[in-house]
């Protein structure tokens, strides 16, 4: 117990003391008072452990094995692929809305479906992508097309 009272009267004698004020001395000019709204962006980038929150979000997403297509789901998505062609050789980029399977990194068949919409930009047929505002979609991963126009 009486290390504790050691301790606990480390500072009594600052401990009550007013916080000191400079006013127009050395001290004042080379630092001048901070807004409180400067003071806060200070702490702003500390991260205590970095990488945390991303991991957090990722334990959220609920992942789903891969299926596939059905033959009539690739025939409706192989006419709807044409119907995009088209459109886009007449110079109308229409307005799509995608489903579309993302795979988890790291995994072979878990993965997400995500609706993606936008303006339908062009075809890469080699590269074998779709680009839909701004998004690149691999054929592999296209689900259904609904051209909304």
């Amino acid at each position: 117990m009486a290390g504790m009272d050691q301790g606990s009267n480390r500072y009594a004698d600052i401990i009550d003391r007013e916080r000191p004020r400079h006013h127009a001395d050395d001290f004042s000019r080379r630092h001048p008072p901070m807004p409180l709204e400067e003071r806060a962006k200070i702490f702003l980038p500390f991260a205590a452990l970095k990488g945390y929150e991303q991991k957090v979000e990722e334990k959220e997403i609920i992942y789903d094995p891969e299926n596939g297509l059905s033959e009539d789901m690739l025939q409706d998505l192989n006419d709807q692929m044409l119907k995009l062609q088209t459109l886009l050789r007449q110079g109308i980029k229409p307005r799509v809305r995608v489903r579309c399977f993302i795979k988890k990194d790291g995994t072979d068949g878990e993965g997400r479906e995500l609706w993606k919409e936008g303006q339908c930009e062009h075809i890469y047929e080699v590269r074998q992508v779709l680009e839909v505002a701004g998004n690149s979609i691999p054929f592999a991963s296209l689900r259904e097309i609904v051209i909304i126009q």
